[in-house]
């Protein structure tokens, strides 16, 4: 019996070893350096640090006492099809509902981010905080394994615990585009949704734009240049003399937002700052983006109020 327990362990351990291999072998990473968070034993705590948009706190986590499921679907999946399903699910993804109720929040959104490279998700319910590993089988089989959990009292959270329990009921999911939003379910072997998450299909926002406009105002020399990343939530440039750099939040609930903040500027000595500081003024006051097209961005405050003007840089 115990030599049936450990090769049914050691399978698991396998298949989720392999799948993340693949994935990084794929991708050309190098491996050997990667350092891996700490896992929790069952029952036995232990510590690890989380980051939920910049914030990092150590906390005691302990693991579920849950059997995880091995079971492979039938049918060809090669690594390139499990590798495309991985990156549609990159990066973070909102909370809309979970069990039909609805989840609401902006900054203290919960929230579930999945990490390509190590096949590992973080996620929260807006008081603790989950992380482990997640599995693709199929195109659209999934499963969450290793969770473990900080333990502090949420109080009167309505989602919490069913954030909280819902990581081993998953079983499958199914990605969704309406308009500018992306939608992801996550559902049970019965095919009954668990969960719903979305998040900004706004990719066309990333890359070097160059600032053509300012209310109004064209701008003809020492066009300031700003670099949008929206996975990492940064973006950074100059100001046509001054180097600037700061973080992005996109509010869930607004179609097409993005908000720039905590905004962080050099201060070389420059002929003229009149450019630099109605750029710094317009980008406090942005709200939204308008795709005029993909090589064109219109940044407007919350009346729609065109204040800066983006076109794609060439390199």
């Amino acid at each position: 019996m115990r030599f049936s327990i450990l090769l049914t362990s050691l399978c698991s351990l396998t298949l989720i070893v392999s799948s993340c291999a693949t994935v990084n072998e794929i991708l050309g990473r190098d491996t050997t350096a990667t350092t891996q968070k700490p896992q929790a034993k069952e029952g036995k705590p232990t510590k690890v640090k989380t980051n939920k948009r910049g914030k990092i706190s150590t906390q005691t986590v302990t693991s579920p006492k849950i059997a995880h499921d091995t079971s492979q679907p039938t049918g060809k999946f090669s690594d390139t099809d499990r590798l495309a399903i991985i990156q549609q699910l990159e990066g973070e993804w909102c909370f809309d509902s979970v069990n039909n109720i609805a989840v609401v929040g902006d900054e203290d959104r919960p929230s579930l981010t999945f990490e390509s490279g190590t096949c590992r998700f973080y996620a929260n319910n807006g008081c603790n905080y989950f992380n482990g590993t997640f599995t693709i089988t199929a195109s659209t089989a999934i499963s969450f394994g290793d969770v473990i959990a900080t333990s502090n009292l949420c109080g009167d959270i309505p989602w919490a615990d069913s954030i909280t329990s819902m990581w081993y009921s998953v079983s499958n999911f199914d990605i969704t585009h309406r308009g500018h939003e992306q939608y992801l379910e996550l559902r049970d072997a019965g095919n009954r949704v668990i969960a719903r998450l979305k998040r900004h299909s706004a990719s066309t926002l990333n890359g070097l734009w160059t600032v053509t406009q300012i209310d109004g105002r064209t701008i003809v020399e020492d066009n300031p240049t700003l670099a949008i990343d929206l996975i990492e939530h940064r973006v950074h440039g100059n100001t046509g003399c001054n180097l600037v750099n700061g973080t992005i939040y996109q509010d869930p609930d607004i179609e097409m937002s993005i908000q720039f903040q905590n905004m962080a500027v050099t201060r070389m000595a420059c002929p003229s700052l009149s450019t630099e500081t109605a750029l710094l003024v317009g980008l406090e006051q942005v709200e939204k983006a308008i795709v005029d097209n993909p090589d064109r961005i219109i940044l407007s405050d919350g009346a729609d109020n065109q204040i800066i003007v983006l076109e794609r840089a060439t390199l």
